[in-house]
């Protein structure tokens, strides 16, 4: 037998022995479960390498970390000047005494990881000094003296440390406050610049390198008690008080105990020794922590974490032969699954009818947040070997506090076992006791915060037990959630204009402090206030900064307030807020489904404790009696549409109201938020500072201003009317044709329609933009096509600007069309040409419903243009014998392929694709403002034309639908932008699909069908197929066979069906798509400054050039000025920010270019008379459409697209960019006309070298 047959055979047996295999998995349906195993493996690798690239060994015997040695060294040298450091007592003490220091427990340091794992921030080691107990009187913890003297201590330690002699051993010194506590303050040390070792040459001889090295970790002295036994143990309890002039002091007893954290259980060597996977668990977790900004002062710790999991493995909930995966989830289901804040079961679901009847109550909120909260569940770590009650049964705090309450309790409420009273009084947020029940070790994280955690954890949980697609290592710890890519809506607040006199809050602030106080009052007042209509309310802490930022020994993402000591000068320790800025930043997201809610509907009228709660949140002026339709008489708060003008301080600008921001970026919530602060926080007398979301006024481009005198012309470039009044037109279209195309039986008996087509149409489908809300100059109703109403405008336009409505109109089954190609193209021409015939014999007879077809008509062999209810629709026709006879021919000539692809684009894509966008451009309202927005800033980046306008949507349609990213849905217009920007720039268009499917309809084999089939087209270069791959559902090849009433899907081979991208095959090309990369990048990084920084009117920079950007092209081609319309839009002159009319209200810049795309070119523009109307030739006056620059940028491609790349903007066409590409010749290698030269790809364009000149 030959080796051939023999290989063939083989080779079959092979082939058998896999399809019996999966005929097996089929029948005992275990795809899912290998799809599963492949899952968890392939993340188990995954966090095995992200482990090994970021772990850390900072021992001094780590071969592989130079600095080890010089920082053991280091911290031995600052501990021996401690311990020399004797404290002299100015007061209280007859004699100095020594200071102690100690390194602090080994778990801290052994989730010390590289910069690229700890949020580029240079590695931080830990000292703890300890101030001994002879240093305190009896009663020194009362009245803050105990920190008073501890203060003096670090000033101490820090005088002596930051001296001139002591510069070259110590370095830096600096304060800080670690904990945002102001209590107490920290001191950071930055070690001078490491000095190399002397090398020695080959010849022996030793040479002395001055090189400097920066240094590679910084050093952090904390400072405490030595052991708490000087304080009596009950002091520590929650309902014991500490302070003067306040009822309680929960914050000042856990800040005492805090000082002596480290006489609690803590984790040791051991731990980490008996449990060892506990450590690669306790990285994974931080990095999950830092990814979302967690890691901050009212948040986790790394050793509250690191205690969190030691907890799951002393209650048996994790073994230690489990996996680090399977320990990283055990602690998110943890987190969680905990009552951490005893409000699991008190809310309460409310129907979709009282959110649209405004039945819910703030008043209700209120009372039972503060009256009706459930006991909160306490976690408490166990000893090594007991359970968690027998650690509770060992408790002496407990025994001695039960007793206590037992004899002489302090008030007749106080629970009678220390646990209860955890789960009942404690008001500060979640519990986790140390196993004597003194110490919180998640004292410092508040509720806000923990309400963050659980959703972030519920999240993850989800996408560990989803689908495969959803690939869960990046989305747990390779995608970046932070505070200022979060949220939807941020606003800011004066520290200095915030005053406490309102009753609703303030009582804790002797115990919180200043900041703390108000934040936590912030967020629990504006709860009550916004209700359902935000999902979440978050303050600005500590480790949200950019994580991409160059790290410094100072400056990094973990932002806490360092001031570095200068010798001979005076140092300001005390800071405004943990950030160290002198603001309060309130972020907020918005529930798109309720935030546009106008009322708040109060409680009953004989419910007094309610009603008077209701008017102490909104006040008597805002909550007024109302009538509603049930017959109630009730107090309530509107919040309508009316203006508010409040002047700035900065710019004198007043607060601006645009017509839509309701749904699209929260609009009433920034008014609730407005009013509350000055209700509640902000000082009666100072209201110049500008209360507003940060970037609100972007949407000046897209969306007019409400004015006090709301004229006709502001409610016609309403863009939300606008669209709706085109959706109108085209149902009143839909109607009329499907109607009369139907036959009827007339007296003559021969059935026939109105309209005299042969065919009845069964369906009219939209394809316009304007008909799914994403036009970004939505077209108004011209006089001159049937609109009757004038609305005020005195000139008119002879042409028409706006890009025709298009739609398709489909037709039933019928044998009566033919079956030659060209036969069919002349029977839709005469078709159209018919049904436009009909329309005229309908009006002539004078039909009712026919008298809204007005003006010009025209006909092409593709389509027909009409004017109806004042605008020009364009209508196509589908005919689908002609797509099954295109489909059919089994060698189609160029021509024919070419044929196919432009209908099932234009008719099967086209349509699919309306459907998809409209789902959910009406699903998130704001995402359709987003597209609009992202329209604009192509065209004055003068990229018109680069991108096709689908790809545009599709890529808005992903951000606000994308299951693999831990971000939300965006709730506002601003944020989905900066996403859209944030998508183009950062994905990795050469190595990964964009995969677009809101509805999750695609299947495991879809997907892997996908991927096989662009790694295919992708190529081993990476270079080949369409460089921005997006596919959608509908992509797939032969899935319209079925809308076009030939077979079904599922009876093609799975070989035959391929995935290709419908809209972006051919456009953009490589160089343009880096081009949209880079500006995208740079656009998202300038907004993103801007929205941190809160610049009010710098943001139109984002949507402009500079005439100097024209000197990078070949050539630039002027237009002259009677061609360009709006010159509000222009790329280098245009305004985008809201200012006064001649008349003295407000327009933006959407306005103002709708109201010159309105009267249209100057040389067409005519007066607008009453009887125009009714003028029949005016008709012949109005051009359905013209853009001529367009046209001839067409044709500059068609024609020249292979010898240059023409640029511009088609809003505004001042001037045309032309980039000649580089030609490249081959010719034959001579090493004297090398230079300049590269060798060329073999099988491409041959042999040889060619010159890059």
């Amino acid at each position: 037998m030959s080796k051939a047959l023999k290989h063939q055979r083989q080779h079959q047996r092979q082939q058998n022995g896999v399809a019996a295999d999966a005929e097996f998995l089929d029948t005992m349906d275990q795809t899912a479960t290998v799809l599963e195993l492949h899952r968890s493996n392939l993340l188990r690798l995954q966090t095995d390498e992200l482990l090994k690239a970021i772990s850390l060994d900072v021992s001094p015997s780590s071969a592989h970390v130079h600095w080890a040695t010089y920082a053991h060294e280091y911290i031995q040298k600052i501990q021996g000047k401690i311990e020399s450091l004797q404290v002299d007592w100015k007061y209280d003490k007859d004699s100095p005494f020594p200071i102690l220091s100690d390194r602090k427990n080994i778990s801290v340091h052994s989730s010390l990881t590289t910069l690229s794992g700890n949020a580029r921030v240079i590695p931080t080691l830990e000292v703890l000094v300890k101030v001994p107990n002879d240093a305190f009187d009896f009663k020194d913890y009362l009245r803050e003296r105990y920190f008073d003297k501890r203060n003096l201590v670090v000033w101490h330690v820090a005088r002596y440390l930051s001296q001139r002699n002591l510069r070259a051993v110590v370095g830096k010194v600096c304060y800080r406050f670690g904990n945002s506590d102001l209590r107490k303050p920290e001191l950071l040390l930055i070690p001078p610049c490491q000095v190399s070792d002397n090398k020695i040459d080959g010849e022996g001889s030793i040479q002395s390198n001055k090189r400097l090295r920066k240094p590679r970790f910084r050093l952090c002295l904390r400072f405490g008690m030595t052991n708490c036994s000087w304080i009596p143990p009950l002091r520590f309890v929650p309902n014991r008080c500490n302070l003067s002039h306040t009822k309680s002091s929960q914050a000042y007893n856990h800040a005492l105990a805090e000082e002596a954290a480290h006489e609690f259980e803590d984790l040791s060597s051991s731990s980490i020794e008996t449990y060892p996977n506990l450590n690669q668990a306790l990285i994974l977790a931080k990095i999950w922590c830092l990814q979302r900004g967690l890691l901050c002062h009212d948040g986790l710790k790394p050793e509250s974490l690191g205690l969190l999991l030691l907890f799951l493995y002393r209650t048996k909930q994790v073994s230690p032969r489990m996996g680090v995966i399977q320990t990283l989830t055990a602690l998110l289901k943890l987190l969680t699954d905990t009552d951490w804040l005893g409000n699991k079961q008190s809310v309460k679901r409310v129907s979709d009818a009282e959110k649209q009847s405004g039945s819910i109550s703030s008043d209700q909120a209120y009372r039972d947040l503060l009256q009706k909260q459930n006991p909160r569940r306490v976690l408490i770590l166990p000893k090594e070997g007991d359970s968690v009650n027998d650690t509770v049964a060992a408790s002496e705090l407990a025994k001695l506090y039960t007793q206590q309450t037992t004899e002489s309790p302090l008030t007749d409420m106080d629970p009678l076992t220390l646990l209860e009273l955890y789960e009942r009084d404690y008001r500060l947020g979640p519990v986790f006791l140390d196993p004597s029940m003194t110490y919180n070790y998640l004292g410092r994280v508040s509720p806000s915060c923990m309400r963050l955690i659980q959703l972030e954890a519920q999240k993850s949980l989800e996408c560990l037990h989803g689908t495969s697609h959803t690939r869960p290592f990046p989305y747990l710890f390779m995608i970046e959630a932070r505070f200022w890519s979060r949220f939807d809506s941020y606003i800011r607040v004066p520290i200095k204009n915030i005053a406490f006199s309102s009753a609703l809050w303030g009582d804790d602030r002797r115990d919180l402090g200043d900041f703390e106080s108000i934040s936590r009052g912030l967020v629990r007042i504006l709860t009550l206030a916004l209700g359902d209509r935000v999902k979440a309310i978050r303050v600005l802490s500590t480790g949200n900064g950019p994580m991409n930022m160059l790290s410094s020994a100072l400056k990094d993402s973990d932002e806490v307030p360092t001031k570095e000591i200068a010798l001979g000068k005076r140092v300001k320790v005390r800071t405004s807020s943990p950030t160290g800025s002198d603001f309060i930043v309130l972020a907020l997201t918005l529930n798109p489904d309720t935030c546009w809610r106008k009322v708040e509907r109060g409680p009953p009228a004989d419910d007094l404790a309610g009603t008077k709660a209701f008017l102490d949140l909104w006040g008597s002026k805002k909550a007024e009696l109302r009538r509603f339709k049930d017959g109630a008489i009730v107090h309530a708060v509107v919040w309508d549409a009316t203006v508010e003008c409040m002047e700035g301080s900065e710019s004198d600008a007043p607060y601006i109201l645009f017509q839509n921001d309701d749904k699209v970026q929260g609009g009433i919530v920034e008014r609730i938020v407005r009013h509350i602060l000055q209700m509640h926080f902000l000082k009666t007398e100072d209201n110049t500072f500008p209360l507003e979301f940060s970037l609100r006024n972007l949407l000046s481009s897209v969306d007019g201003v409400v004015s006090k005198e709301l004229s006709s012309e502001a409610t016609l470039f309403n863009p939300l009317s606008a669209h709706r009044n085109v959706m109108k037109a085209f149902d009143a279209l839909s109607t009329f044709l499907r109607k009369h195309s139907a036959p009827a039986l007339p007296a003559t008996g021969y059935m026939h329609s109105r309209l005299g087509i042969p065919l009845s149409i069964d369906a009219v489908e939209p394809l316009s933009p304007s008909l799914r809300y994403s036009e970004l100059f939505p077209p108004i109703p011209h006089p001159s096509l049937g609109y009757k109403s004038t609305l005020g405008l005195r000139n008119v336009s002879g042409s028409i600007q706006s890009k025709p409505v298009q739609v398709q109109v489909r037709f039933g089954l019928s044998s009566k069309w033919p079956s030659d190609l060209r036969a069919i193209g002349a029977a839709k021409t005469a078709m159209l040409i018919k049904l436009l015939e009909g329309i005229e014999d309908m009006k002539r007879q004078g039909a009712q419903d026919s008298l809204a077809f007005y003006g010009p008509t025209a006909v092409t062999p593709d389509y027909a243009d009409i004017g109806f209810m004042g605008y020009v629709f364009r209508i196509f026709v589908r005919a689908d014998p002609e797509l099954k006879l295109l489909k059919s021919v089994v060698q189609p000539t160029r021509e024919a392929a070419t044929l196919l692809n432009q209908l099932r684009k234009r008719h099967v894509i086209g349509s699919m694709h309306h459907s998809l966008v409209h789902s959910v451009f009406t699903s998130h309202p704001s995402s359709s403002v987003a597209a609009r927005m992202a329209t604009r800033w192509l065209s004055t980046h003068l990229m018109s034309g680069m991108i096709p306008f689908e790809a545009v949507e599709l890529l808005i349609v992903s951000v606000y639908t994308q299951k693999s990213s831990p971000l939300d849905a965006p709730g506002s217009a601003v944020t989905g932008l900066l996403r859209f920007f944030h998508l183009l720039a950062t994905h990795n268009w050469a190595k990964e699909p964009l995969v677009v499917d809101p509805h999750c309809s695609l299947t495991e084999e879809d997907y892997s069908q996908l991927l096989a089939h662009f790694d295919g087209v992708r190529g081993i270069d990476l270079q080949d197929g369409p460089p921005m791959y997006i596919v959608t559902p509908y992509d797939q090849v032969n899935k319209d066979l079925e809308d076009a009433h030939e077979v079904s899907i599922t009876n093609l081979p799975t070989k035959s069906l391929s995935w290709t991208p419908a809209f972006t095959s051919t456009n953009p090309e490589w160089v343009v798509l880096s081009r949209l990369s880079m500006l995208a990048s740079r656009t998202y990084s300038f907004l993103q400054k801007s929205l941190v920084d809160f610049q009010r009117n710098n943001w139109s920079a984002a949507f402009q050039v500079t005439a100097a950007s024209f000197h990078a092209y070949s050539a630039v081609l002027r237009i002259g000025p009677d061609f360009v319309v709006d010159s509000e839009a222009s790329s280098t002159g245009g305004s985008l920010s809201v200012r006064p009319n001649k008349n003295g209200a407000y327009e933006s810049s959407y306005t103002r270019s709708m109201q010159n795309r309105s009267e249209g070119p100057k040389l067409l523009r005519r007066k607008l008379y009453r009887n125009l109307v009714d003028s029949i030739e005016s008709h012949e006056e109005v051009i359905l459409e013209w853009r001529p620059v367009d046209a001839l940028i067409d044709r500059l491609r068609s024609r020249l697209g292979s010898w240059a790349v023409f640029f511009y903007n088609d809003l505004c066409p001042e001037v045309i960019g032309v980039l000649w590409r580089p030609l490249f010749e081959p010719r034959s290698f001579s090493a004297l006309a090398s230079e300049y030269a590269r060798p060329m790809k073999h099988g491409i364009l041959g042999h040889g070298y060619s010159s890059d000149c």
